[in-house]
């Protein structure tokens, strides 16, 4: 059996606030028949996104970083709809695009540890990269060259 970890990344725990701040109040307040509370919001963002997308950190972690990251402002804006779901994730990606183009500059006047550094930031603005070349690869690449050229790239 293997044993999940317990620790979280910097980039998987900006990925945990995105999920809570989307889909944090799904389960609070009036659903349906139901009224559900803080705590439901907490294991339900939990085990309905979190888990999902981290299958790999142990249950309990993913819960109380969620626990942490539910604040009221969250639960009392409501359950977003599929489009504002949509615009946060629009909004993140172009908030990467700021400084994935900032790597490009970087990359291309050969700084590459600038680049490096911005596509760090990039990837902390949306870990989940909705373009076919993930940010490891992007760094790769950044490596890949920066060693051809002689320099020690991270």
């Amino acid at each position: 059996m293997t044993t999940k970890r317990t620790t979280l990344t910097a980039v998987e725990r900006v990925r945990v606030a995105h999920l809570v701040a989307d889909y944090g109040a799904n389960f609070y307040g009036r659903v349906g028949g139901m009224t559900f509370s803080r705590g439901d919001a907490v294991r339900y963002t939990t085990e309905g996104w979190v888990c999902k997308a981290l299958p790999d950190v142990e249950t309990r972690a993913l819960w109380d970083l969620v626990d942490e990251l539910l604040m009221d402002d969250i639960l009392a804006a409501g359950k977003l709809s599929d489009a504002q779901v949509d615009e946060r994730a629009a909004a993140r990606w172009q908030a990467a695009q700021v400084h994935e183009a900032a790597a490009l500059a970087a990359h291309q006047a050969g700084d590459h540890a600038e680049a490096l550094r911005q596509l760090d930031l990039a990837e902390l603005e949306c870990p989940d990269r909705p373009a076919m070349v993930s940010w490891d690869t992007l760094r790769g690449w950044v490596r890949e060259v920066s060693a051809e050229a002689g320099h020690a790239g991270r």
